[in-house]
């Protein structure tokens, strides 16, 4: 396991010269290498005039970064207390911005993109999540794949108290899917590329024949809104899509627990949820 970041907890965002650049994927500066985040491309939420927090974290690997800075100070804050290699990001605005890590001469940046939402989102999504209709694992098997109620309550394999395989799709999870691809798992069980990582084998070969959900298009939102606001949780290799891990094994190097690089266990958490069928969604 790499070292837990080490430093006061909660720092102002940091800005580049231009604050009002939207998010770029920036080569380096001449004479710096390139450092990997994780996630490559960051998204949250954000509801003006809320208490309510938008969490969304991001690591680099390998290295603990020196310094992380925001294309706007105000967009965002920083929280490095309980991250690996990495930092806590809550947003303070909804826009599209750029995040900036920088360890020596290394130097990555990835975009971060904040939805603007409010709190009937937030309710409906809610809402939907949690209706309560329950999982009765009497599927009817059909041509292979399984027809399930498309009603059915998120939090029935959703979640540490789920009643069935305990998937968790916090942001530490789902942070690097934008909202239309969360919403296209939602509505016909299809992950973007790269979400392989954060499956365990061979679950994409059905996973679509199941995962599709029927709700409103302002409950799809809803949803959305509401899995942003997800206090951010770790589930081992599964977190971060699995990008770390793919990440460190393409270099040859150690698959760690948790990617080599996560989170540590929320407050009041007693340990970490083990890895289930699937991860993110």
């Amino acid at each position: 396991m790499l070292a837990v970041a080490m430093g006061a907890g909660l720092i102002g965002c940091g800005s580049n010269e231009d604050s009002k650049s939207g998010p770029t994927s920036g080569d380096p500066p001449v004479g710096t290498e390139p450092l990997e985040i994780f996630f490559p491309k960051l998204n949250s939420a954000y509801i003006a005039g809320s208490d309510r927090k938008f969490k969304v974290p991001a690591v680099v690997n390998g290295v603990r970064a020196d310094k992380w800075e925001c294309s706007d100070p105000s967009a965002v804050d920083f929280e490095i207390d309980g991250v690996a290699n990495g930092v806590m990001i809550t947003t303070r605005k909804a826009g599209m911005f750029t995040i900036k890590a920088i360890a020596g001469k290394r130097v990555g940046t990835a975009p971060l993109v904040v939805t603007a939402a409010t709190e009937e989102d937030w309710e409906r999504g809610k809402e939907r999540y949690n209706n309560a209709i329950a999982l009765n694992l009497s599927p009817m098997v059909i041509q292979g794949g399984f027809m399930l109620m498309q009603n059915l309550a998120c939090t029935n394999c959703h979640g540490s108290g789920a009643s069935f395989l305990s998937v968790e799709h916090t942001p530490q999870q789902t942070g690097g899917y934008t909202d239309e691809e969360i919403k296209n798992i939602f509505e016909h069980g299809m992950k973007p590329p790269g979400a392989k990582f954060g499956s365990l084998p061979g679950i994409m070969n059905f996973y679509p024949m199941f995962h599709k959900w029927q709700a409103t298009e302002e409950e799809y939102q809803g949803l959305v809104i509401y899995l942003r606001s997800l206090e951010p949780k770790t589930q081992g290799a599964l977190d971060f899509m699995g990008l770390v891990n793919a990440f460190r094994g393409s270099r040859g190097m150690g698959m760690g627990a948790a990617g080599g690089a996560a989170m540590t266990q929320p407050a009041g958490a007693a340990g970490a949820a083990p890895a289930a069928a699937g991860a993110g969604m």
